[in-house]
């Protein structure tokens, strides 16, 4: 925005003076007067809007694309395209029996251990050797961290929401075999939008962080937004900021 500073006074001054011919030189006068009559207006400083018209495509700042982290078979899925979902929220289910069998299996492992150390630990004396129970230990804090990854593996079966969003694609249906790495969905967080937009280097000049901007979408509807950033350089081969 350009703030410009105009002011300007218009006078007109007319001078008689006496002599011969003064009555016809008067009637000439009065007429003149009646025909340069100006009326003058005082002007005032007001800021002057430039405005400069492109187009861009919008993006969410926050997006992901929600994958497998294991083989598994889809059992449910519990949100379609369009949904708004809740930070946590479970948008599938797969397949669980296998890692709740290896979970439980960890579990009876690490109480076999347990329950040794506790015998090795009750004999008296010096029948057992510090080693041997150091050693049982180990054994113990191991199963206890393999019990920890299972039951993580378990809680990998319900597909989460990683933030607050809308589901904008659903990639898998119910029954299928879901790979390492297959993507289920993609979420992104829609209350805050950016558009990237180039403007010649003459108009960008005058762009600054803060400054307002209308934006309309096809269908007509309108938007309030500002600037953020202005990328410092121009680009060589467009020409533009």
């Amino acid at each position: 925005m350009a703030t410009l500073a105009v002011s300007a006074s218009i006078a007109l001054t007319i001078v008689g003076c006496g002599g011969p011919g003064s009555q016809s030189w008067a009637a000439e006068t009065k007429a003149a007067e009646s025909a340069l009559k100006v009326a003058t207006v005082s002007l005032v400083q007001r800021p002057i809007e430039r405005h400069y018209s492109t187009s861009g495509t919008l993006r969410a700042l926050r997006s992901a694309n929600l994958v497998a982290t294991q083989p598994a078979l889809v059992e449910a899925t519990l949100v379609e395209e369009g949904d708004a979902v809740k930070d946590g929220e479970v948008l599938a289910r797969l397949d669980g029996r296998n890692v709740a069998l290896q979970a439980a299996q960890a579990g009876l492992q690490l109480q076999n251990l347990q329950r040794e150390l506790e015998r090795l630990e009750s004999v008296p004396g010096s029948a057992i050797s510090k080693e041997e129970i150091d050693k049982q230990r180990y054994l113990v804090e191991e199963a206890r961290g393999a019990l920890r990854l299972s039951k993580h593996q378990v809680g990998l079966t319900s597909v989460r929401a990683p933030f607050a969003g809308t589901i904008t694609a659903r990639m898998v249906d119910v029954g299928v075999l879901a790979g390492t790495a297959t993507q289920l969905f993609s979420i992104a967080d829609l209350s805050v939008l950016d558009l990237d937009l180039h403007l010649p280097e003459r108009d960008a000049a005058t762009v600054k962080p803060g400054a307002e901007v209308e934006l309309s979408l096809v269908d007509g509807t309108k938007f309030s937004a500002s600037v953020v950033r202005r990328a410092p350089v121009v680009d060589a081969a467009t020409g533009t900021v």
